[in-house]
């Protein structure tokens, strides 16, 4: 999306829509598979039944909804080039939904920014904190404040958000309503991602520190009981286990954030380098299906493995009780959450 809406007149020909709609349908069709597999993964692999999976499910229902939104009705009106249709009632709530689902998405980046941070700085505490009931609330609620912000659009005559049929672009209103609404976005896109970043910075520098702390807490704990109790070390094998876990979570969601700070800057910063139509396109409306389809497919990089797709898929590992909120080893079988 641009903060812009040009009026200046184009003229493609057929093979240039051609090749930017089958740009838009290619890329964004591999984002969906990469997208549903990952559902897929976070279904059937025992290791994300937990508050960590859910976040990255709701995300991922993000996704979805927007690599959908910009690969259907855009694609449409390119080809059909026109302008009156493409900022028709229905493609301005076209436009609202792909703000909700836009901020549905960058908020949901944030909130796993911060389970991974009190999950690996605090790990006793994330258990209190982030429970499955707890964490389905805060899902509730970024899909709610998705919904909140696109309230002005219901005031569609004003304020509205729609796909440009001769820039490639989805641009906002040319009036009071639609710069501000532009600049809401703006900031906020840029606050939440900053906000995401500087946790997911703060949790890699303390991440060295806290782990070596919580080995040697759990080594001496585990020693003291071993002598009192008997306790095998078979414990203390499984609490590393769990930390690696822990890590790579924290690495995923990472370079997630890292995809989304690059296309802020491609969309804020690298627009400003070029004014040709293909470089706009390339920056604006491209670098988001690409980050979008790009988040799906670094969850199934991380976790998917081929004896997800068996039938029954048994697994010895570390989950979270739902009902306790503590942490056992058990046999469960993947298809279930």
């Amino acid at each position: 999306m641009t903060l812009f809406h040009s009026t200046t007149p184009f003229t493609y020909d057929t093979t240039t829509l051609m090749e930017a709609t089958a740009l838009m349908v290619s890329v964004g069709s591999a984002g969906l598979l990469s997208n549903f597999l990952a559902m897929f993964v976070i279904y059937r692999n025992p290791l994300l039944h937990n508050t960590f999976g859910l976040l990255c499910f709701s995300h991922l229902v993000s996704n979805v909804g927007m690599l959908f939104c910009f690969t259907t009705w855009p694609v449409a009106m390119i080809l059909n080039q026109d302008n009156d249709l493409a900022h028709s009632l229905t493609g301005k709530r076209f436009g609202q939904f792909t703000i909700i689902f836009w901020w549905s998405c960058i908020i949901a980046h944030l909130a796993i920014s911060i389970n991974r941070y009190v999950s690996i700085v605090f790990p006793i505490k994330s258990y209190i904190w982030f429970t499955v009931s707890n964490t389905k609330y805060a899902i509730f609620c970024i899909w709610l404040i998705g919904f909140l912000v696109t309230i002005p659009y219901f005031w569609h005559d004003k304020c509205y958000v729609a796909f440009h049929a001769h820039t490639f672009q989805w641009t906002y209103a040319e009036n009071p309503c639609g710069q501000f609404l532009s600049l809401f976005d703006f900031i906020g896109g840029v606050i939440l991602c900053s906000f995401a970043f500087t946790i997911d910075m703060l949790t890699l520098f303390r991440l060295r520190e806290a782990n070596n702390v919580i080995i040697q807490s759990i080594s001496t704990n585990i020693r003291s009981q071993s002598q009192i109790m008997g306790l095998s070390t078979q414990t203390a094998a499984e609490a590393t286990k769990r930390r690696k876990t822990e890590i790579r979570f924290f690495t995923q969601a990472f370079t997630q954030c890292i995809v989304f700070c690059i296309c802020l800057l491609s969309f804020h910063i690298f627009t400003l380098l070029s004014d040709s139509v293909w470089w706009q396109f390339a920056m604006v409306t491209m670098i988001w299906i690409l980050a979008h389809s790009l988040d799906g497919l670094i969850v199934v990089l991380f976790h998917f493995r081929f004896s997800l797709c068996k039938g029954k898929h048994l697994t010895s590992t570390m989950m979270l009780n739902s009902s306790t909120n503590r942490v056992e080893t058990t046999h469960a079988p993947a298809g279930k959450f």
